[in-house]
């Protein structure tokens, strides 16, 4: 483990991240972790479920009524069809979402289950009809005043992160992220560092468009299991031969007009394998799935992205999801970063914890592990651990059957009270002109 308590998830750890209002612990089901209840109760309340104690320990009690876990949790079949519809609604409105970002005095957007929210400072109406045209007509569209636009929100998010009046204080920020929600900067400290000095200065320099959140970091012991004899495809787990390094494999892609393809995975997980001199093998566990060595590396404050190369002859459009008898298809390029809006349901397949469902909670994070201040992050729910690195998040089309590649899993906190996990829009591999894999063969 390196780091504190945030963790590339690779093999290493990040801080932590604020305490949501609805993560009080309900009753634990037979054969469920707190954790996984823990998961499931969110995940319900964000959909608009029934989440109270005794449904959520039922849902775990009683598989042959709750056997539907698409979303990585169990929900009954009429439940899954509520969230298959949101799903359905969310893509529909990913245009005008996109569009919401343009808008002058844009301040934020995000979904509220199949309701987009976007936040402006100007003028209601005049945003209503720029964004009319971009709406299906069954589409809910929520336009709401802010106080603070994007562009001035980002400005205090980049003073933030070079204070010195702030380093001053000692503080052990973990993460700095604008709430499109609340349109209001959120800087995460430890609980044990000055938190009302912190709040303190932030309140008088930048008033109350800054607030100040804590947690508190514990570490818990890890679980493999692995994901193997698949062929090559996103979702399965890769180990380095030497040194013994296991990470995820994320999506399938082809590096610009070549017949070169490439896994995408994060870079750490090639870091720690020695680098791009090192030639040694990436296997699946069986030594069946793929081969290559280390192409193309950069981990740094803006990137946690790598790339082993690999041949690929077909089906290099797929992505191992909920398991062997479940595979995904990527039939659509990389998402934009505005096409990933808070409140969009998200899914990664890793090689520790599997598959599993959440939401973004937090767009454009900055996070601080390995000792350095990462830019550019997304923060999501499903939570994830060691060998979890390099997992693609996808968003479900409105056949599930289809995914849509949106990230690369970097890193995520660990440990009793867990919440959060972070990637890297997958759209940064377009930096090296590499794309995913769209169709059978690439």
């Amino acid at each position: 483990m390196r780091g504190l308590l945030l963790v590339a998830l690779g093999v290493a750890v990040l801080i932590g991240s604020p305490q949501p209002a609805w993560a009080d612990t309900p009753l634990v089901g037979i054969g469920a972790s707190v954790e996984d209840v823990d998961d499931a109760a969110g995940f319900r309340r964000v959909a608009g479920l029934a989440a109270d104690d005794a449904t959520v320990a039922e849902s775990f009690d009683r598989p042959t009524v709750y056997s539907d876990r698409r979303f990585g949790i169990p929900l009954t079949e009429d439940e899954a069809g509520i969230i298959a519809d949101q799903i359905k609604a969310q893509n529909a409105l990913i245009p005008a979402a996109e569009a919401a970002t343009k808008l002058a005095g844009f301040s934020g957007v995000y979904f509220e289950r199949g309701t987009l929210h976007v936040l402006v400072t100007g003028d209601l109406e005049t945003a209503r009809v720029a964004l009319e045209a971009t709406r299906p007509a069954s589409g809910q569209l929520v336009i709401e005043h802010a106080t603070v636009d994007h562009r001035t929100l980002e400005g205090i998010r980049t003073a933030i992160l070079s204070d010195q009046d702030l380093a001053a204080l000692g503080a052990t920020f973990s993460t700095v992220a604008i709430d499109p929600v609340t349109s209001r900067v959120e800087l995460t400290v430890k609980g044990s560092d000055p938190v009302d000095e912190v709040a303190e200065l932030l309140a008088t320099k930048y008033g109350d468009a800054v607030v100040v959140l804590t947690t508190e970091a514990s570490i818990s012991a890890l679980a493999c299991n692995s994901q193997e004899d698949c062929g090559l495809k996103g979702g399965l787990s890769g180990r380095h031969t030497s040194p013994g390094v296991t990470c995820t494999t994320g999506f399938i892609a082809r590096m610009g007009t070549t017949s070169l393809n490439r896994i995408i995975t994060a870079g750490h997980c090639i870091e720690d394998a020695g680098g791009p001199p090192n030639n040694y093998a990436w296997k699946n566990y069986s030594g069946t799935m793929f081969w290559g060595y280390n192409s193309t590396y950069q981990y740094d404050a803006l990137n946690d992205i790598g790339f082993i190369t690999v041949e690929c002859a077909v089906a290099c459009n797929k992505y191992f999801a909920s398991g062997p008898s479940d595979i995904r298809t990527v039939r659509l390029t990389w998402a934009t970063d505005a096409g990933m809006p808070v409140g969009r349901y998200v899914c990664r397949s890793g090689h520790t914890s599997n598959w599993d469902c959440g939401y973004i909670n937090r767009t454009d994070v900055s996070a601080v592990y390995d000792g350095l201040i990462h830019y550019g992050l997304w923060e999501v729910t499903p939570k994830s651990t060691y060998g979890d690195s390099g997992a693609g998040y996808v968003a479900l089309e409105a056949d599930q059957s289809y995914v849509i590649p949106y990230g690369i899993l970097s890193a995520g906190q660990t440990g009793v009270g867990a919440l959060y996990t972070y990637y890297y829009p997958a759209n940064n591999a377009g930096y090296y002109n590499t794309y995913p894999c769209t169709v059978s063969g690439c």
